[in-house]
């Protein structure tokens, strides 16, 4: 943070933990933007991104400055007058990203993606801003199996899908409603994204594609299960793209 700024935004920073001299030193707050929330398995590890963004950027030199918005998942609202929340919250959550990046003085941006109409709303900040900034992708869900068929045979590689399908086959009486619903509860067996090529794996392919995340940044998983930790693609995208981003500062 440099500039003429109101002195007393250093008193507020420092009473948040912010060090306003390697601030000025470094000549860098970096935005970690991201929408979490623990209410779907797409965006509920974002908090966790977020602190390792922060640790990584610290390791640079620079100081995170964390700001939040609203995730909206499609395949909660669906078929519901709550779906309406979806498209309107793509541009929310793109102003909000803006509006804590530029109103406490961040001067480069880490946007994290996930659901839906997060994947457009982490890019739009950044083209608005024209500041320095990446996107990382929270990753998509592992696949499950069951041990019934016709999904046994598929092996370790169930996904969203076939559980679209097993819904089907349970409503027209091909199987129980206790095998449904052991396809669901291991058709996703932990965080991430749907596994196909919907709205999120789409748009974080395209993001990539776009050059505005690393390579192989929209093709990890999120975690192994539900109870493990983030997978350890994605905690090695966190190192690169703190990297890659302190590149382009200097390159600015």
């Amino acid at each position: 943070m440099t500039g003429n700024h109101w002195k007393r935004a250093s008193l507020e920073l420092r009473a948040a933990g912010f060090e306003p001299e390697a601030i000025a030193a470094k000549n860098k707050i970096v935005t970690v933007a991201g929408a979490y929330t623990n209410a779907h398995r797409c965006n509920n590890r974002v908090e966790r991104i977020s602190d390792l963004l922060s640790t990584s950027i610290a390791s640079q030199g620079g100081q995170g400055l964390v700001v939040g918005a609203p995730a909206v998942s499609d395949a909660l609202t669906q078929g519901s007058a709550n779906a309406s929340y979806s498209l309107v919250s793509r541009d929310i959550i793109a102003d909000s990203f803006e509006i804590g990046h530029r109103a406490h003085h961040g001067e480069a941006m880490i946007v994290i993606s996930g659901c839906d109409k997060t994947g457009a709303a982490a890019m739009m900040p950044l083209a608005r801003t024209n500041d320095v900034g990446l996107v990382i992708y929270p990753g998509t869900s592992s696949p499950g199996c069951v041990d019934f068929e016709p999904w046994a045979s598929k092996g370790n590689n169930l996904t969203v899908l076939d559980w679209a399908e097993a819904r089907a086959a349970m409503r027209a009486e091909r199987i129980t409603p206790e095998e449904f619903e052991e396809v669901e509860r291991n058709v996703m067996p932990g965080s991430g994204t749907c596994g196909a090529m919907f709205t999120a794996n789409t748009m974080s392919t395209i993001t990539e594609a776009m050059g505005m995340m690393l390579p192989r940044g929209a093709s990890h998983p999120a975690d192994y299960d539900s109870t493990s930790d983030i997978h350890d693609d994605v905690k090695a995208q966190v190192e690169a793209t703190t990297q890659a981003l302190y590149t382009l500062i200097e390159a600015d």
